[in-house]
């Protein structure tokens, strides 16, 4: 997507179904985490007899700390996702509307050059 540009500066080259396949790219990578997550946690918190007194407060906060960065990774993620699809809304409009001023220009110069 990227493109060596001229001096230090890099210009991207994209379109709306490349943004749309990331975007799904993400979310199909977000779902599997996801169940690698909660498998993940299911395990370990299915032993929470082992953990008494203080290591049994000590895992119950780690599992408080687990849920919280659980969720938010998965906002995250959800951001990216919705980010990603938001500017290649964006970026069609813009296509749309630059080629519209070519036209408007292209129209304008007929003949007259």
């Amino acid at each position: 997507m990227t493109q060596p540009g001229q001096g230090s500066s890099n210009r991207v080259a994209t379109d709306v179904a490349t943004m749309e396949t990331a975007a799904r790219q993400i979310e199909d990578s977000h779902g599997e985490l996801e169940q690698l997550l909660g498998a993940l946690r299911t395990t370990v918190s299915s032993s929470p007899d082992v953990w008494q007194g203080r290591s049994g407060m000590a895992f119950t906060d780690v599992m408080s700390r687990w849920d919280r960065s659980a969720l938010q990774l998965n906002e995250a993620l959800a951001a990216i996702v919705a980010g990603i699809r938001t500017n290649g809304r964006a970026y069609e409009g813009t296509v749309e509307a630059q080629a519209q001023s070519l036209n408007v220009l292209g129209d304008s110069l007929h003949g007259t050059y």
